[in-house]
């Protein structure tokens, strides 16, 4: 878990990969903003290439359900996977505009560079 609050792991990330208009630097102070803490269920809005979700499950030790319409999903798995955080990253093919989940499901959500 990052408990640095100099570091920025997002910037740490090796052959960063953003595919939306924004940038890893918008992560950190998202996460604070949301106050995401352990033991939480985040939601992500558009995984790309699920960078950003596993960061967060590596450094925050939460479980993400990130969502990505367009991309290759085994993408993100292999990476969350090859980071030690493979059971933490779930990415499904779904859309923001239609949520496949109830009510409360979660504790946050975030969205880096999505198109909603």
């Amino acid at each position: 878990m990052n408990n640095n609050i100099d570091s920025n792991p997002f910037l740490e990330i090796e052959n960063p990969q953003p595919l939306g208009p924004g940038s890893y630097e918008m992560a950190l102070p998202l996460v604070k903003a949301v106050n995401i803490k352990p033991g939480m269920r985040v939601l992500e809005i558009g995984a790309g290439t699920g960078q950003i979700a596993t960061t967060l499950a590596k450094h925050w030790d939460v479980s993400i359900v990130t969502l990505e319409p367009w991309e290759d999903l085994n993408v993100i798995h292999n990476y969350a996977t090859e980071k030690g955080v493979g059971n933490q990253v779930l990415a499904i093919n779904a859309k923001a505009q239609k949520l496949p989940f109830a009510n409360n499901s979660f504790d946050a959500v975030i969205g880096i560079g999505s198109f909603l």
